[in-house]
């Protein structure tokens, strides 16, 4: 797993490539979005230690893909399993 793109910027990561993908965002706006890739789909993703509601992110199967959307600035934990 790991960012494939953004429209921020990604200040640092850190993964074990099985269990979560951690990074800082910093949104050139109020705002920003992410692409993830990822095998499966992800159980939970937070962001500054708060739920994000299902609403605001999605996996595509086919391209394996998390999309995270309207990221403010802080820590993003996507975990899986």
């Amino acid at each position: 797993m790991y960012v494939t793109g953004t429209n921020g910027e990604i200040l640092s990561a850190s993964t074990d490539n099985r269990t979560y993908l951690r990074f800082r965002n910093d949104p050139l706006g109020g705002t920003s979005q992410a692409k993830v890739y990822a095998a499966e789909a992800p159980v939970a993703v937070s962001v500054n230690g708060d739920p994000m509601p299902a609403s605001a992110w999605s996996y595509d199967s086919g391209e394996q893909v998390v999309m995270l959307e309207n990221l403010p600035v802080g820590t993003v934990l996507v975990r899986f399993r």
